[in-house]
């Protein structure tokens, strides 16, 4: 069974480990720029959730979602009020077995909650050329709304 778990100081150290397969490296940062990257977000005052993604209590993908955006912030429309995506990444190991789109799930369920502010969609983004990103995202129900955010493709979902 998958299931979501926060980042904590005792499981950092794993999900830091965690990688993914070479030809995907230059789409996805690294999971400890990523939590830097969120670190700062709070300090900023921006709504962000980390989660570590299981399987059988062992450690096999991270996420990080973000809550708005801030007026100032060159984002697409469906930023404003929806969950954002931010970093999804799924363990080399355990990719091409179901488990991602499971997180996924969970994910969605979690959103509907409004655990940060009600939100009609959720929103990733995918850079130009990664195809699976882009497959992955369009099996799992999101649709590419025209935009694009720092040069990537915007796709969105319904919660």
């Amino acid at each position: 069974m998958v299931e979501l778990k926060r980042l904590t100081s005792e499981n950092i150290d794993d999900i830091i480990a965690l990688q993914v397969a070479e030809p995907q490296k230059g789409f996805i940062s690294p999971n400890s720029r990523s939590i830097m990257d969120a670190h700062l977000a709070i300090t900023n005052n921006e709504m962000t959730i980390t989660f570590g993604i299981y399987k059988d209590n062992v450690v096999i993908g991270f996420v990080i979602i973000i809550y708005g955006a801030k007026e100032d912030n060159l984002m697409p429309s469906v930023a404003y009020h929806n969950y954002y995506l931010w970093h999804f990444m799924i363990d080399e190991k355990y990719q091409h077995k179901g488990y991602g789109r499971q997180a996924l799930n969970l994910l969605i369920e979690y959103m509907r909650t409004a655990p940060c502010g009600e939100a009609v969609s959720c929103w990733a983004s995918y850079t130009v050329g990664n195809k699976g990103a882009k497959a992955f995202f369009k099996k799992c129900g999101f649709q590419e709304n025209g935009e694009s955010v720092f040069g990537e493709f915007v796709t969105t979902r319904r919660l």
